[in-house]
């Protein structure tokens, strides 16, 4: 079947379609031009936070669910780089779509898994139905906002107007791109947090890190740490936070438990060593995560929170979004585990269960305690 730009949402093409179109919206010339919004989020968001009422129990401290306000700012941020702005620059919005996102990803069924015949039977079958009429409503009000104002943004959704997609595919776009991305990007990017709340060793390196990052690009004096980091560009958001990079990395080792798989579309069976085995063309590969990010063969003392071994291994690819929200939450708040009156708290929130199939929020609320750096 030859490719298509108006690939049907349900065909062979998408999957190759998807791809195209999701690697167009994240090349390095297109997330520089974004930057400067994410940074907006980024400071609303903390400003917010700034203004809150002191906690309960400690008057110089304020405290926040991180589940909560770091998960929402992602979306708000992933929502910017493939989704749309009218849903990024709508708090009220935003937390309806996301909303509409985290059911979507609840209402999976292993049922329907099994026996396919019967999904159309099952609830969350109907609720995936109810749920993807929410968001034909709502894009469908935004694109016709669009039409009616000859509104035009610099946002994926104006990308695949322009293309004159089909509002299906737009929306199936959106789920895919949006939702995949907030699985792993919102989970880990909150439980770094988390994680660098609860050990002061590594939020102490990552500290030392911002530091360094903010004397190498200031330009004067008097000139404030989110000023600094409001000049950085997309290179050097992405060159000067190894440690932060090794502590994100190490954050998906020990909190995205699953599995991952691989189709093989080579045309032909690929042989698996020397085992005589293939895997067909056509087929798919799978292996535990677990396998691998767990075996103390490759990773000595596996439960152990460890950025230093990513270190010692070089850099991965970087997570900007997360980047982003870690360095100006350290340049603005010192922080640390809290209970939600704000008395410091010791215990560190369970990380999702290994049986878990991908990254997890966690299941309770996760109090961050945090205060205005002097």
């Amino acid at each position: 079947m030859p490719f298509t730009q108006e690939a049907d949402a349900t065909g062979d093409d998408w999957p190759r379609y998807f791809n195209k179109t999701l690697v167009t919206m994240i090349r390095p010339e297109m997330l520089q031009t974004k930057v400067p919004l994410l940074r907006s989020d980024v400071s609303a968001t903390f400003d917010r936070l700034a203004a809150q009422s002191a906690s309960a129990s400690a008057p110089e401290w304020c405290v926040t669910d991180a589940f909560d306000t770091i998960y929402h700012l992602l979306f708000q941020l992933l929502s910017r780089i493939v989704g749309a702005t009218e849903v990024s620059e709508d708090i009220h919005l935003a937390r309806k779509m996301l909303s509409v996102f985290e059911k979507f990803e609840s209402s999976n069924s292993t049922t329907g898994i099994i026996f396919p015949w019967l999904r159309v039977f099952t609830p969350s079958y109907i609720l995936r139905m109810v749920l993807g009429t929410v968001l034909y409503i709502n894009f469908n009000r935004i694109i016709n906002e669009r039409k009616r104002t000859g509104r035009r943004e610099d946002d994926a959704l104006q990308y695949l107007l322009d293309q004159d997609t089909k509002l299906d595919v737009i929306i199936k776009f959106q789920i895919s791109a949006v939702w995949a991305a907030l699985l792993t990007t919102g989970a880990n990017g909150t439980w770094l947090l988390v994680l660098l709340a609860s050990n002061p060793t590594w939020q102490a390196r990552c500290r030392t890190e911002l530091n360094h990052a903010l004397s190498k690009h200031r330009t004067r004096p008097a000139q404030s740490a989110t000023d600094v980091l409001d000049s950085l560009t997309l290179e050097d958001w992405e060159s000067s936070f190894p440690v932060l990079d090794a502590c994100l990395r190490e954050t998906m080792r020990v909190a995205m438990p699953g599995a991952v798989f691989r189709q093989n579309t080579s045309g032909g069976d690929i042989p698996l060593g020397t085992t005589g085995e293939v895997v067909p063309d056509g087929s798919f590969a799978t292996f535990l995560v677990d396998d691998v990010h767990m075996d103390p063969e490759y990773y000595p003392d596996p439960e152990r929170f460890d950025p230093g071994r990513f270190l010692e291994r070089g850099r991965g690819k970087k997570g900007l979004e997360i980047t982003l929200i870690v360095a100006y939450f350290m340049a603005r708040f010192d922080f640390e585990l809290s209970d939600k009156q704000g008395n410091p708290s010791k215990e560190m929130p369970q990380l999702p269960g290994r049986n878990e199939h991908t990254a997890k929020k966690s299941k309770v609320p996760v109090y961050l305690r945090y205060k205005p750096r002097v």
